[in-house]
């Protein structure tokens, strides 16, 4: 994934990206939509930012569109990933604040934590969806929010169920 986000980012563009999990289906990501500015994200996205409050965290943050966009707003922003290639596209793309690190690993707080363009992915399997939440949730600070999309119906009902807030 980070050499091929590193291979567009300096020009050398040949396929996109195809994804699958156990908890998803499989889905291509045309390269090109990961470079996006605010005004090409869907509506979904668009409004998960609008919601942010305080410190956030971006989850997943890839390329850092939605960081850049926050951090243009003037919020103290945190980017995480666990791709090496996404972290150094997010950093020459302007990001301040991105950092090579599997979501477990987090340990600071913040009032809203975004798990944005199918952010369930990152659970990548049903029977570690429990565990995902209840980290988000320590990493919340009291009042905070959890902003997270997914394009799965049934984990998307899943997740509601649990009492996370989702973007649908």
């Amino acid at each position: 994934f980070g050499t091929a986000l590193l291979d567009y980012y300096y020009g050398k563009y040949s396929e996109d990206i195809i994804t699958s999990t156990n908890i998803s289906d499989e889905d291509v990501l045309p390269l090109p939509y990961l470079f996006r500015d605010y005004s090409e994200m869907p509506k979904l996205e668009q409004k998960a930012l609008q919601l942010a409050k305080g410190t956030v965290l971006d989850v997943g943050c890839g390329t850092g569109n939605h960081a850049l966009w926050l951090q243009e707003k003037g919020f103290n922003i945190e980017a995480i990933d666990s791709s090496r290639g996404a972290i150094e596209v997010s950093k020459k793309r302007g990001v301040l604040n991105a950092e090579l690190k599997p979501l477990l690993e987090e340990t600071e707080t913040f009032d809203t934590i975004l798990l944005l363009m199918n952010g369930t992915g990152i659970f990548e399997e049903l029977s570690e969806v429990s565990k995902y939440l209840k980290h988000l949730k320590s990493l919340l600070k009291p009042n905070g929010q959890i902003l997270i999309d997914s394009s799965d119906i049934f984990l998307s009902n899943w997740i509601s169920i649990a009492g996370v807030h989702l973007l649908l």
